[in-house]
Order: C-alpha cells, then sequence, then structure tokens
C-alpha cells in the first residue's frame, strides 16, 4: 500500500507543470533570456508580444516572443539591476528569476597617464566609491597608501588619477566588499588586484641572436627644444618596443626618438665610439634642469643582436637647459600692423637679422618661384641688424614677441626673412622665418573671362575701397588691373582671360602693398579643367528591364541630347553591346532619328553567359553614354515585403523594434509564410556636418577587430495579416571602430521561392566620440604637428567636457622573402603619449620622419580616433591645409529658379563674426553681396537678375579678424550650395489614362495625351521584376538637367595666415572552332519555364488630341508598371502608372526551372480567391507524356480573400520538354495556368578522342 501511495505521488509530480529560467543567473546586459515549461504552456499564436505575460515584483518591463509552446524568450527593455530576485507568475504558475551580483567587471591601467579605469556591472556612487578603494604602492616588503582622485565617471565607469610618482613600482588596487549600488546591492566579498608589473616579468631571450653590446655609455643632453633627452649610442637600429626595456627611476613618461644616424662630424665633435653609427634619445618633460637621473636596460632590448643582462647607468645629470628659439607658426602671411611669437630658452641676447625681397624681385618671386619660401633667399637683401636683449628667466622657457612695426620700419609691406642668430658654447645657431607682411587679403575668382578679386584687412576683415589689384601672367606680363569698390571688390571681365595664364595677383593700397601666387586652387576646378573642351551631347539609356533572362530580349531606348535638352537628329553613332570588362556581343553604327532616339533591340542567344553586361555609346572615340543591365536565371517575385522601424537610429543595447509585412503583389495579404529575419552590422566611418575633415575612426581597431559586429537569425511565421512584429537585441560583444551601419533583412518564402527586403538602421555603440582634424597630413622634420581634438554626442552633435588622452605612434613595415613572395609584417611604436582637453586644438614637436598615426581617446567612454600622417626630412611640402575646409552651411528652399526670381538663403558659420561675401557664380560672378555676420547666422536675399540656364552656384566665403589663432576656428570658412535651373520649357506633360485593375488574358486599353508633339514609347513590365532589379522610374529630365560643374577656380591667402597677435613679453628695439564545341557541350534549347512579362511598344507618334495603344495581356497574375515616355526636337516628359492584373481564382504552382529524368519533386499548388464570397473550385490537370502529376481531383472550397495550399508530386519520366496544366472551374467559368518545363539527362556528356590510322576516305 505504502509503495503504491509513493509511486502516484511520484506520479503526480512527473506530470506536473513547472517553470524554470534559463540561463538560472541572468547577466544585466542580456539580451534575453527564456522560461522553460515541462508540458505545453504558452500560446504559439502570439510570437511577439507587448503584452505582460508575466507579472513580477519588482516589475519587469520587457518584450516576449514564444518560441514555442514551452518556451517563453523575455526581452528586457531596459538594462537589468544586480542582485534582484523577481518573483514573478504566468496566470498560476509561479517562479523565480535571479540577477548577476553586483562586481567588478573590468580594470585597466593606462601607466603612461597614471590613470585607472574601473568598470562595474551596476550603477555606483563615486563619492561612496571614494571611501571604498584603496591604492598602495609596493616597493620591496614596504607599501604606502596612494593618492588618487575620480577625475571621470559615469553609471558603471570609475576613472581614477594616481598623483603620485609611480614609476616601476607594482600597485595594489583593493575595494572594500561594502562598496554598493544605489538600490543596494553589495560586492560578495572584497576585490583585490595588482598592477603596472610591467618589469617584473622576465623577457625570453633569443638564442639566435648574438649578445649586443653598448659602444658609448649612454649621456644626458640638452635639446634645442628646451627638454632634455638621455641618448643612447647603438651599433645598429632599435626593433619592437622598446620602451618595455628601458627604466629611469623617479620617471612615469617618456618617448623615444629612434634611429638616428650619427655621421663622422658628430661622432668627432662629441668623441663617440667608431662602432657607434646610431643614436636614439630617451626624451621626457618630467627630467628637471641640474638633476640626476639612474638608468636600466633590461635584458631583451634588440637591435639585430640582443641585451643578454641588464645594463645599470647611475648619475646620469642634466645641465641647464639648452639655448634655442622656437617660432609659433610655419604659416607666412601676417597682418602688419600685429605681433611675431616666438619661445627662447637661457637666452640673455640674439642677433636679429631681417632681410627683405626686393621691389623689383616680388614678381619674380611670385612668378617663376611660385612664392615659396624655401626659394626666398635668392631675391633678398639686408635690411636689419640687431642685438636684442632677452634676459631669459634661466631655465624657464620663455614666450616672447616683436612688434611688426619695429621689423619693418621703412616698408610696412613685403616678403621679409627674419631670422634670431645665437651662440652655443662655441657652435653658432639659427632659427628663421619667412613672412610675408601686409594688412592686406586677397581672394580670388577667375573664370574664363573674369578675375573677381576680394581685398580686406587682415588685422579687422573689413573691406578696402580703392585699391589696385593687378593681375600678371606668364613672364610677369600684365594680364590686365581694376581698382575696388567699396565692398573691397574688383572685378576685371576680359575675353580668354583665363587662356592668357594668371601666375599671380599682386594689389597696392597706399603704402601697404600684398600678393597672392596662384598656384592650388581650393574646393574648385584647376584653370586647365575649366578650359579643357567638352563633348556637347550625353546619350541617356533607359532599359526596358535592367535584369534579363538568358536567351531574352533586350529593349532600350537611347536618348542623345545636349545640356539645353536640344536633340542630335540624324546622328551616326556606335553602340557596343558588351560583356562588361570582356569581348563586344555587338558593335554597330546606328543614326538616330530627327529626336535624336535611337530603339534598341538585341537578342541574346542561349549560348551567351549570365553575369554582367553593359552598352556604351559613342560619338567618335568619346563616350557619351553607358549603362549595365544583367543577364541572370531568376523567378520574378510574387510578394513584397516590407520593414518598418520606429527610428533611423539606436544606442547600443537598445531594442531594434521592426515590423515585417508581406502581401502578394496582386494585393493579397502573404498569409502564413514562414521565413527569417536577420540582423547584421558592420563597421561606417561616422561624419557630422559641422565637423567636416574630422575622423571619428579608429583606423587600428577597424583592421584588428572580427568584422562581425552584430549576427543574427531568426525563424519567422506572418500572421493572419500577413504581419509581424519583432524586437532584435544590439549588446555589442567587441569595441566598435566608429559606427554600425546595421542592416534588416527579411526573407520569405513565397511557398518554394524567397523573396527578400532589407532597411539600413545606424546604431550609435558610444555616447561620446573622439573627432580628430590634423591642420595637415605632412609635415616637415622638426615642424610641429597641430590639430584640434573634439568629443562630441554623436546624435546631437553636442559638445562634452572632459579630458581626453593622445598617443603617437611610429608606423613600420618589415619584410621577409620566402618562396618567391614578400611577407610584410606591420610595427607599431609609441613615441608620444599626452592629455589634452577635449574641443581644443593641440600641437607636438616630432623629430624623426616616417609614417605617424596619433590616436586619442576617451577613457571614460572608451571610443579613440586615430589620423595618420607622416614627416618629410628633405623635400618642400606645401603650407596649405587639404582643402576639406567645407564649414558654411548654405541652405534655401529646393526647387528649380529662373531669372526675376529672388534667392532666400539661411547662411550658418563657425565664424561667429566676420565678413560674409556671397557671389553667385555660373561660367563667371553674376552678381554678389556683402555683409556682416553676427552669432554666426546670416539671412540673405539675391535677385537673380541675369539667365541660368545651365543652373548656377552660390557661394558663401565668410572671412574673420586674424588677432587669434586659426587652430580651431579658421580665418575663412567657405562652402558651396548648387542653384537647380527652371527648366520646366523642356518638359513635356504625359498624362496616362490606364484602368487600376484588369484580368489576364484581355487587352488593356492605354490613353495617352501630350501637350507637345513628340514620339511615344510604351513599356509594360512586371512590377517584381522591376523591384528584383532594384530599377525606379526613368528620369531622363533629371539625368539631361544634370549639375553643371563648377566653372570658376578659387584662391585666398587665409590658409597661410599667423594671427598677428600672440601671447608673450614684447622685445623692445632699442575563337570559331572553340565556339562549335561549346555549342556541342551546351544543353538542348527545351524552352524556359519562365515567361518573363514584359511588352514594348517601339516608337510611334502621338497624335493631336491624344493616342490610343491596346496591349494584350498574357496569362499573368500580379502587378504591372506601365512607363509613358514622350520625346521631342527640345523637350521630354515620362508618366508611370501601376496596374493590378488579378483574376477572381488565380492558379500558383511552385514548379523548379528544369527537372532530370527520373526526378520526382514536391510542386505545392496555391489557389487564390480574391472575391468578397466563398467559392467552390473544381480542380483538374493535364500533362505531356513525359511527366506524371500527383494531383487530387476534387473540388475545394476557399474562403472570400483567402488562399489555399494543395500539395502534389511532380515525376519526369523522360528527356524534352514537358508540358503541366492545371485548371479550375468555378460557376462554369474555366481558369488555366499552363508551364513548360525542360527534362534534361541526369549524366554528363563526354567526348572521347581516338588516335590511329585507316584506309578509308574521310568525308
Amino acid at each position: 500500500m505504502f509503495r503504491l501511495l509513493l509511486l502516484a505521488l511520484f506520479s503526480t509530480l512527473l506530470w506536473s507543470n513547472a517553470l524554470t529560467v534559463s540561463p538560472k543567473i541572468v547577466a544585466l546586459d542580456t539580451s534575453y533570456f527564456s522560461v522553460e515549461a515541462n508540458k505545453s504552456t504558452f500560446d504559439t499564436d502570439l510570437s511577439y508580444t507587448h503584452q505582460r505575460l508575466l507579472s513580477c515584483q519588482p516589475a519587469l518591463d520587457a518584450v516576449y516572443k514564444v518560441d514555442s509552446d514551452t518556451k517563453l524568450r523575455v526581452i528586457p527593455k531596459e538594462r537589468l539591476k544586480s542582485d534582484i530576485n523577481y518573483h514573478c507568475n504566468y496566470h498560476k504558475l509561479a517562479f523565480n528569476i535571479t540577477t548577476e551580483p553586483f562586481q567588478v567587471m573590468d580594470y585597466h591601467y593606462f601607466q603612461g597617464d597614471k590613470l585607472l579605469r574601473i568598470t562595474f556591472n551596476d550603477h555606483v556612487d563615486p563619492e561612496q566609491a571614494k571611501t571604498c578603494i584603496t591604492l598602495k604602492k609596493k616597493e620591496k616588503l614596504a607599501s604606502t597608501n596612494l593618492n588618487y582622485t575620480i577625475t571621470q565617471h559615469n553609471d558603471t565607469t570609475l576613472l581614477l588619477k594616481i598623483n603620485e610618482p609611480i614609476a616601476h613600482q607594482s600597485i595594489e588596487l583593493t575595494i572594500d566588499k561594502t562598496l554598493s549600488t544605489p538600490h543596494g546591492s553589495h560586492l560578495a566579498e572584497s576585490f583585490s588586484a595588482s598592477f603596472n608589473e610591467r618589469y617584473a616579468t622576465v623577457a625570453k631571450l633569443d638564442d639566435q641572436r648574438k649578445a649586443m653590446s653598448i659602444p658609448e655609455a649612454p649621456r644626458m643632453v640638452a635639446l634645442e627644444s628646451g627638454e632634455f633627452a638621455i641618448r643612447l649610442f647603438l651599433g645598429d637600429t632599435l626593433e619592437g618596443d622598446a620602451e618595455k626595456f628601458i627604466v629611469i627611476e623617479g620617471i612615469d613618461n617618456f618617448r623615444l626618438d629612434k634611429n638616428n644616424y650619427l655621421d663622422y662630424r658628430m661622432k668627432h665633435r662629441n668623441k663617440i665610439a667608431d662602432n657607434a653609427y646610431y643614436y636614439t634619445d630617451i626624451i621626457s618633460k618630467e627630467f628637471q634642469p641640474n638633476s640626476a637621473y639612474n638608468l636600466t636596460l633590461k635584458k631583451g632590448l634588440r637591435t639585430y643582436q640582443e641585451l643578454k643582462e641588464d645594463q645599470n647607468y647611475t648619475n646620469l645629470k642634466t645641465a641647464d637647459r639648452a639655448k634655442g628659439v622656437i617660432f609659433d607658426e610655419e604659416r607666412p602671411y601676417i597682418a602688419n600692423v600685429g605681433e611675431l611669437g616666438f619661445q627662447s630658452i637661457n637666452l640673455d641676447t640674439a642677433t636679429l637679422i631681417v632681410e627683405r625681397v626686393l621691389e623689383d624681385n616680388l614678381r619674380y618671386f611670385m612668378n617663376f618661384e611660385g612664392a615659396k619660401e624655401k626659394r626666398v633667399h635668392h631675391y633678398t637683401e639686408e635690411v636689419l641688424n640687431q642685438t636684442l636683449t632677452l634676459n631669459n628667466p634661466k631655465n624657464e622657457i620663455t614666450q616672447q614677441k616683436f612688434s611688426l612695426k619695429d621689423i619693418a620700419k621703412t616698408l610696412p609691406h613685403g616678403v621679409y626673412k627674419v631670422t634670431l642668430r645665437y651662440t652655443e658654447g662655441e657652435e653658432e645657431r639659427s632659427q628663421s622665418k619667412v613672412l610675408f607682411l601686409s594688412n592686406l587679403g586677397l581672394a580670388v575668382n577667375l573664370a574664363k573671362d573674369q578675375a573677381f578679386v576680394t581685398v580686406l584687412r587682415l588685422d579687422t576683415a573689413k573691406p578696402v575701397k580703392g585699391a589696385k589689384v593687378t593681375l600678371y601672367g606668364k613672364n610677369n606680363r600684365i594680364i590686365g588691373s581694376a581698382k575696388t569698390d567699396k565692398n573691397g571688390v574688383a572685378t576685371l571681365n576680359q575675353t580668354n582671360l583665363l587662356a592668357a595664364t594668371p601666375k599671380g595677383v599682386v594689389v597696392n593700397h597706399g603704402r601697404d602693398q600684398n600678393f597672392l601666387a596662384l598656384n592650388s586652387t581650393i574646393n574648385t576646378p584647376t584653370p586647365e579643367t575649366i578650359l579643357k573642351e567638352r563633348e556637347r551631347f550625353n546619350a541617356h539609356i533607359y532599359y526596358q528591364s535592367q535584369l534579363v533572362r538568358p536567351a531574352g530580349k533586350i529593349h532600350a531606348l537611347i536618348t542623345i541630347k545636349d545640356r539645353d535638352f536640344i536633340s542630335a537628329p540624324k546622328l551616326p553613332v556606335k553602340l557596343i553591346f558588351q560583356e562588361r570588362y570582356g569581348h563586344a556581343l555587338e558593335e554597330k553604327v546606328y543614326r538616330t532619328d530627327e529626336f535624336g532616339l535611337i530603339d534598341y533591340t538585341y537578342q541574346l542567344d542561349v549560348e551567351d553567359r549570365t553575369g554582367n553586361y553593359e552598352l556604351l555609346v559613342k560619338i567618335g572615340e568619346h563616350i557619351i553614354g553607358r549603362q549595365g543591365i544583367k543577364v541572370e536565371a531568376f523567378v520574378p517575385p510574387k510578394i513584397e515585403n516590407r520593414i518598418t522601424t520606429q527610428k533611423a537610429s539606436y544606442r547600443s543595447g537598445e531594442l531594434i523594434e521592426a515590423n515585417i509585412s508581406s502581401s502578394y503583389l496582386f494585393g493579397a495579404p502573404a498569409v502564413g509564410l514562414r521565413g527569417t529575419v536577420t540582423l547584421d552590422a558592420d563597421t561606417q566611418a561616422f561624419e557630422h556636418p559641422e565637423y567636416q575633415g574630422y575622423s571619428f575612426t579608429n583606423h587600428t581597431l577597424k583592421q584588428r577587430n572580427t568584422q562581425i559586429y552584430l549576427e543574427q537569425r531568426e525563424e519567422i511565421t506572418l500572421n493572419e495579416a500577413g504581419k509581424l512584429n519583432i524586437a532584435l537585441p544590439t549588446t555589442l560583444t567587441q569595441r566598435v571602430p566608429s559606427i554600425l551601419d546595421a542592416l534588416i533583412g527579411v526573407t520569405i518564402m513565397d511557398d518554394t521561392t524567397p523573396v527578400s527586403a532589407y532597411k539600413n538602421v545606424t546604431i550609435y555603440p558610444y555616447e561620446a566620440m573622439v573627432g580628430i582634424k590634423l591642420n595637415r597630413p605632412e609635415i616637415k622634420k622638426g615642424e610641429q604637428l597641430k590639430g584640434t581634438a573634439v568629443l562630441i554626442d554623436p546624435e546631437t552633435g553636442k559638445q562634452l567636457d572632459r579630458e581626453l588622452y593622445a598617443s603617437i605612434k611610429k608606423v613600420e613595415w618589415h619584410y621577409s622573402y620566402s618562396n618567391g613572395h614578400y611577407q610584410w609584417e606591420e610595427e607599431m611604436t609609441t613615441v608620444d603619449r599626452f592629455a589634452i582637453a577635449a574641443n581644443k586644438s593641440f600641437s607636438r614637436t616630432l623629430n624623426g620622419n616616417g609614417n605617424y598615426l596619433i590616436e586619442i581617446e576617451d577613457r571614460l567612454g572608451r571610443h579613440s580616433a586615430s589620423s595618420d600622417f607622416s614627416v618629410w626630412y628633405e623635400s618642400y611640402s606645401n603650407i596649405a591645409p587639404n582643402n576639406t575646409l567645407k564649414s558654411v552651411e548654405i541652405t534655401f528652399q529646393d526647387k528649380h529658379y529662373k531669372k526675376g526670381d529672388t534667392l532666400e538663403a539661411t547662411i550658418k558659420s563657425p565664424i561667429l563674426k566676420g565678413e560674409l561675401f556671397v557671389t553667385l557664380e555660373s561660367d563667371r560672378v553674376l552678381t554678389y553681396q556683402h555683409h556682416t555676420i553676427e552669432k554666426g547666422v546670416a539671412k540673405i536675399e539675391l535677385p537673380i537678375d541675369e539667365a541660368i540656364d545651365h543652373g548656377a552656384y552660390l557661394h558663401a566665403t565668410v572671412y574673420r579678424a586674424s588677432d587669434t589663432p586659426s587652430q580651431l576656428i579658421p580665418f575663412r570658412a567657405t562652402g558651396y550650395h548648387y542653384i537647380k535651373p527652371d527648366c520646366s520649357a523642356h518638359q513635356i506633360d504625359v498624362k496616362l489614362d490606364a484602368p487600376k485593375e484588369t484580368e489576364s488574358k484581355s487587352t488593356l486599353n492605354l490613353g495617352i495625351q501630350t501637350d507637345k508633339e513628340a514620339k511615344l514609347l510604351i513599356s509594360v513590365v512586371d512590377t517584381g521584376i522591376l523591384q528584383l532589379a532594384q530599377q525606379e522610374k526613368p528620369t531622363l529630365f533629371e539625368y539631361f538637367n544634370q549639375q553643371a560643374d563648377k566653372q570658376l577656380a578659387y584662391y585666398d591667402l587665409y590658409d597661410q595666415l599667423t594671427a598677428y597677435l600672440t601671447e608673450g613679453n614684447l622685445i623692445a628695439f632699442g575563337a570559331g572552332d572553340m565556339i562549335a564545341k561549346r555549342k556541342k557541350h551546351l544543353p538542348p534549347d527545351l524552352g524556359d519555364p519562365v515567361k518573363p512579362f514584359m511588352i514594348w511598344s517601339g516608337l510611334f507618334e502621338a497624335k493631336k488630341g491624344g493616342s490610343t495603344l491596346g496591349i494584350d495581356i498574357p496569362e499573368f497574375n500580379g502587378k504591372a508598371t506601365i512607363v509613358a515616355i514622350a520625346i521631342n526636337q527640345n523637350g521630354l516628359g515620362v508618366t508611370t502608372q501601376d496596374v493590378m492584373i488579378k483574376d477572381d481564382i488565380m492558379i500558383k504552382p511552385s514548379y523548379p526551372r528544369y527537372l532530370l529524368s527520373g526526378d520526382t519533386v514536391d510542386l505545392p499548388v496555391r489557389i487564390f480567391n480574391t472575391t468578397k464570397t466563398d467559392q467552390d473550385v473544381t480542380l483538374e490537370s493535364n500533362v505531356s507524356a513525359n511527366l506524371v502529376f500527383d494531383f487530387p481531383k476534387s473540388t475545394i472550397t476557399i474562403p472570400a480573400n483567402s488562399s489555399e495550399l494543395i500539395p502534389a508530386t511532380l515525376t519526369a519520366k523522360a528527356l524534352g520538354k514537358g508540358k503541366l496544366s492545371i485548371s479550375g472551374t468555378v460557376g462554369g467559368k474555366l481558369i488555366t495556368k499552363t508551364i513548360e518545363l525542360p527534362i534534361y539527362s541526369p549524366y554528363a556528356l563526354s567526348t572521347k578522342t581516338f588516335k590511329g590510322m585507316t584506309q578509308k576516305p574521310i568525308t
């Protein structure tokens, strides 16, 4: 009895339902977790739902998906909290959900910056954290507490700055278990870790390398930059990450200037051993004058040899800082009313030498030397030589300046070379700077027949009236001159002005003069491009379909017109139809009709392979049009999928809630069809319109990462409305170089045919992003690298303030040669580290030439960006930036403009206060306006008083006073916006009168009306084919109304301008056979079961009062697109209309492209009822003798506006063309669907070749 009772109790427990959670402990950032039952529990009709399926305490905000009747997926909408036990109920079934405990997820120590980043899995309070976190410095057996500050923090991350010297001592981190989250979760136990043990690891030595000896003991040297360095003398160049093997007692941060060659003179002067050939400088800002330091070179340091034992050098003493002079900027232009800044070190006196380019030599310097500073000494004479008293405080880097009036006492303008000479011991040293001294700023627009010059004061940016502007050409020949008006504008109109090759501009006003060498244009074409002759005509190619099946017929309409919409009548042109990058299938000369049209047709052969083809249109050797087309064995889709999302961009970790819908092209919803949804994401470079030219991408990280950042796939079933709502998590597992371009894809199986659609959304992995902009990507050795770093919210563009951390890395490539191939390996060595404030400019001096990369990181938010640059040793480097500045934003109504209209525009500029010049430009400057801009915004009204038949550009340029440096805000900001011309007179109004619905096997009567005499062409194509080819409505008018190229070359001096006010102390003065063989091996032509629905009318004359055309509709159900094109001598027009072609009862079998003899395949047949009442359909079938079709002959009832799927099988018995006919009878009306299927042999065709002799004659 007792056994029976236990058995009954066990059986009850076995069959009772219970809910469990998987995984048992849920991560806080989980994409989802599952609730599982041991028997059928969940409603599978729900799929995704926002219904509150679970009742939980505390409340749980989530989206739910029923994966099966025993599994429920829970997708949290927000990040979960740590150490929470949710008590939940599903109906009457109770269960618990437990989240992971509060814990440390990650810590990272940035040794160079003495920063420690600690990341938790839940929110932390920085004030409480300060009381719970202890840092200790360990040295031998002693340990001392370290002073630190929490400098930055967000919800889960703390950034700790250590405020004491660390050097190579080990650090111990302890976090007390009393640390808690705002909701009361504590650490399970105290956390401890040790770090900064970089030198504790013993280097693994290479037995194959010989022992390295140091030929000369290191020396402490004072550099001309004012810094100190320990100089290592070596027999060869250093390899690898040498910093790891260098320890300097008391020094945390240093950088290496590696592998400098030691010439004989340097060896002899400094008495260096003969077997030392290279030196490396260990540079640190922490080195102080008259101090001693201890250096250890750790074993493992490598050249081609290897240091086998540690080498210790003690008492390396610094002396005073080296004497030196450093000029502030490299840019030559400067306002003559200002000051020239420089830094000097340990100099009591220096000799100032000023040289000036002679008046007669100025034009030669501008014309023949292109105003290159490197060549200035050929044209100068000395005008001033004076001893200056500097009185530098000992060992301090002193900022000082000259008044430019003191330098240029006799003439306030010209090209000057300023040199400061001084002595260092017995050595004579000097530093020089070339100045283009004037208070006149120049900007020049050059057109074929015009020069438009703007002259402004550099100190105030105000216009200069009455200045004489002279334009010089080759060999100093004067092209012309003019005087500026009250707005500082001089206009020189002269036929063939640009053909005279302008080389420079000189402007004179009173006692002032300036010049501009016309070397490089800014964001505009060069004069050579403007003068280049262009082909008058363009050809537009309209394919009926850009996707055709093998052995199909290609129809195309070719229209040849010029930019004025004038046709090219009776013009011979060559048409070439060819494989893309392959051989030509047809090359033939055609002649256009009176309207410049060619109705082109080409029949593909069965032997033409699938792939990409193109049609070229040529006049002589000039290609005036080309368009690609694909040949593929496609099946036209019968359904259309759509994806909609609530927004276009998402934060990482946020749910993407998408709506999937699908319907048949004849209108019915795709009820119950199955498919898949995918989410894939790849990196994309972030750009922001207010930060043109900035890099927001870490290119090194991009190369290192796995390229798949998100990869999800899920099976779905559409509901009774052909729709489904789905939630897609966006949790990332690796750092992203920038932002992500995510692609949502949906593929729905139309019984056996997959049909896909896609939608792109943007994912922002970071709440803050770093951007870098370098002033120049190439600098000369010894010059400063200058740029700007910003930190912004990527969605709003708002700047964020916190400290950023930069590192500069030298990039070197090494190769080895093996088995006939070169193997390349990239090596990056950090040469400098420094901290900078966000949204500020920075500058660094680099002494070594080569390729470099600067990387700037937001240590709190973890985003970083990088930018490449190079340092050149010997060669002239253009001083102008990379012409990437397009900072002015121009907005106006997007419409077509004509003479007599007024353009109302808004100009937004990064220069908040300055002078705005707006020009209307076509083949010359048509008109201009001058405004003073305040607060960075100006609204203008510009009358259009001249014809702009080919369009025009609104060019806005804002100039500012040069009283402050231009590292963040430029002296000049510029932008262009194209103005579309009103060409409506060339448009033909085409009206198409067609029914919205019709039946198959009927005649579709079209009515076409045009407002002008024209030729017409009608094309009717299955919309599914156009969707598959992603082919839009033809845009003939837009093609010939293309945006005109810029026809003016713009130059100015503002990228080469230096601020005239600076900080510092003022210094006072006192085949044929092969084709046959290919054909032999081709499969027999047994027809094509897919008959694409495409009808092409050919060209015909439009009739007065309207034209009519009857289109015979074949056996087809779906949506068709009608395209009507009208073209005459000077105009064209296009219109389109969709027509639904459907019958009350439709039969849609899902069949293969072909069968092999002996095959048996499933061939499901879907029957549609598009009426509003139930229909009884009697089904029958008929097949050819070589097919067997297992299909029930029966009468079925199909509900209103619904469909039924009938299973069937098809067997191929013999080779040849198979024919299958399925019919349905409804109320005495017969509906038939017929398909043809080729049946091939399952065996490959083989050929045998025999060799021998015969006596019989061969015919």
